[in-house]
């Protein structure tokens, strides 16, 4: 197909004040063929009202779901991914975060030159609740710098998801990876589940230039966002997979984590039976970062905000 359709998939729930202002920087793309699928989960402020009216006024292009109760965003983005057919692409955009004029123009003309890719993410500035730029960088915190890599499954189960959301399209082609539908126990890992099942079959091209603008406020930073790095090593969740490249992944990590847990086990007894607990302490939370980098520069950053 010469000119795809990107279904646009806006997660919206209680953010009235910024709905409006990122589904209007979906339509004001440069790359004009479109289909904006907003679903919203059961908001009780006026968002639903503010997503009809979209649809009202764009009926080509913009589809609206409100859900009549709250049963959390993997089950949005399972309506959304409904809507995505073959030769088309599926782009993620959270109902706070914004995305700049050319943002879908230049990731298109990337996956036509390169047909093996199946994903395409850019770099994103970070923005306060205002709108206005901190000057840091999404990839300042969770870092990562090839262009194209073939390890990328493996470096998230290994050091943390460094991928943007909001930032991401996605072929057909790689949605069929999870036969385009994610188990709802999932719940909020739900673009991690994503990233490791794509990335495991196909390239990832990471595009430098900021077209993304990614907003940190109360509502999204928050002890969970932090907690969700050590949860991706919860396995269960990839188990029934048979896609090897996965199963490599989980041996490693289940073998790092046996080697923690020893550690860990040791410095619990001397902890119990000597007099010199800092020490261990010490010695226990040093391996725990060593392992856990990436979480480490997730923490300092938002303490230092």
């Amino acid at each position: 197909m010469e000119n795809p359709v990107v279904n646009v998939f806006i997660s919206s729930f209680n953010r009235v004040d910024y709905l409006k202002q990122a589904v209007e920087s979906v339509l004001n793309q440069s790359y004009p063929y479109i289909r904006i699928i907003i679903v919203d989960d059961a908001s009780t402020d006026e968002s639903p009202i503010i997503a009809k009216k979209f649809e009202k006024k764009y009926p080509d292009k913009v589809i609206a779901i409100c859900k009549k109760s709250n049963k959390g965003v993997c089950d949005s983005l399972n309506i959304a991914l409904k809507y995505c057919s073959s030769c088309e692409y599926f782009a993620l955009l959270a109902d706070d975060d914004l995305w700049h004029p050319n943002k879908l123009e230049k990731q298109m003309i990337i996956f036509k030159k390169n047909k093996n890719i199946g994903v395409v993410i850019t770099e994103a500035k970070i923005i306060d609740v205002n709108g206005i730029d901190t000057g840091k960088y999404f990839h300042d915190i969770y870092s990562y710098k090839n262009e194209l890599d073939d390890d990328v499954a493996r470096y998230i189960f290994l050091r943390g998801n460094f991928i943007c959301s909001a930032s991401a399209v996605v072929s057909y082609e790689a949605l069929q990876t999870f036969d385009s539908y994610i188990p709802n126990q999932i719940g909020y890992l739900t673009d991690l589940f994503m990233w490791v099942f794509i990335t495991s079959k196909f390239k990832l091209y990471y595009l430098k230039e900021p077209l993304t603008y990614y907003r940190i406020h109360t509502n999204n930073v928050s002890k969970n966002q932090i907690d969700r790095s050590w949860e991706i090593y919860n396995l269960t969740i990839f188990s029934y997979s048979n896609n090897i490249n996965i199963k490599k992944i989980i041996s490693e990590v289940e073998y790092r984590w046996r080697v923690f847990g020893i550690l860990n086990s040791i410095i619990k007894s001397s902890i119990k039976y000597l007099n010199i607990p800092s020490l261990f302490i010490a010695l226990r939370e040093y391996w725990r970062h060593r392992m856990f980098k990436e979480i480490v520069k997730k923490i300092s950053y938002f303490i230092s905000k």
